[in-house]
């Protein structure tokens, strides 16, 4: 029931703001009306200067998209923007190779010169908040690795990398399908999967010695739709359910904490609570229960008690020298 005028501006607004390309079908389809209408429109646009439009002919369908500027648009954002911002680049700047911390530190100076009144305070420039890091990675060496990872994830790109494993000291050569970057505790990993294992897998990128992109892409069906695995823990496996005991002293701290997402807790009159989560990673537990100096009994699985038992019994035997 729309006006000419008024399809007009919707198919402007549809790809300036979308970016996308669309076929005169689809466009006919969502303003219902026919394709020489839709044609007659874009022609119209297409007169304007403010965009730049392009068309193109694909087998027997027209397609059209706006062409990307020359030269960056104008960013509006103001001085509660850049607040929050700052606190962004705060809480992640242990995470972010050097130069790339002091070229968001000048952008975010910049920024606030420009959105601040003569005599009033600097949105930006007051370090808010910060990171307390037990072990922290200096990413610097890192840098061109992390760049080339976020090329590959925003065009789905294949990589081959080559990744140094923790114990072996072993340099492997994987194919993979990089799928996003995720902060975990003090360090950076990449979300991972391939041909022949479709699960996400995590890689510390600390360890990736090289990297190549590939001409070659993926699609989103190529991704499981759970991206990040629900589960405790980062090292990949077979999932397998755990159930510890929190004395009252670490029961506050646990049960304020997502652990999995379908964790149980049950809760005694004592103050102490039962804990049930999924997990993949048995080494994981192990540390996370030994982290806790004894106000954790780990319950089930029994084999993973009984592998705790002899870990136990390695660090009494170095303590009684």
């Amino acid at each position: 029931h729309t006006g000419s005028n008024e399809r007009i501006l919707g198919i402007y607004a549809l790809l300036l703001f979308t970016k996308k390309r669309y076929s005169l079908t689809q466009l006919s389809q969502i303003f219902s009306c026919s394709k020489q209408t839709i044609l007659r429109h874009i022609d119209q646009i297409a007169i304007r200067q403010e965009v730049e439009l392009v068309q193109e002919i694909e087998g027997n369908q027209k397609y059209v998209h706006v062409k990307a500027p020359n030269k960056p648009a104008n960013v509006t954002i103001d001085s509660d923007a850049l607040e929050y911002l700052s606190l962004c680049r705060d809480i992640v700047a242990h995470l972010l190779p050097g130069e790339v911390r002091n070229e968001l530190e000048k952008t975010v100076s910049l920024a606030s010169f420009v959105l601040t009144p003569q005599g009033s305070p600097a949105p930006g420039t007051t370090h808010v908040a910060g990171t307390f890091t037990k072990g922290a990675i200096d990413y610097s060496p890192q840098q061109k690795t992390i760049a080339t990872l976020l090329q590959s994830i925003r065009g789905k790109h294949w990589i081959t990398c080559r990744y140094v494993s923790a114990t072996k000291k072993q340099t492997h050569s994987m194919r993979v399908r990089p799928i996003k970057l995720v902060a975990y505790r003090e360090g950076l990993y990449l979300l991972h999967n391939s041909m022949n294992e479709p699960a996400p897998h995590m890689m510390p990128v600390q360890r990736i010695s090289g990297i190549t992109l590939e001409d070659a892409t993926f699609t989103k069906k190529d991704i499981p739709h759970d991206e990040v695995p629900g589960t405790f823990g980062v090292i990949a496996g077979k999932p397998f359910t755990a159930v510890a005991k929190v004395s009252s002293h670490a029961a506050n701290y646990v049960s304020e904490r997502t652990w999995s997402e379908d964790q149980k807790i049950r809760t005694f009159k004592d103050g102490s609570i039962k804990i049930t989560f999924t997990t993949t990673s048995k080494p994981e537990v192990i540390s996370w229960v030994l982290g806790f100096s004894g106000e954790i009994e780990l319950l089930e699985p029994v084999e993973l008690r009984d592998e705790l038992k002899k870990r136990l019994h390695k660090m009494m035997k170095a303590y009684n020298r």
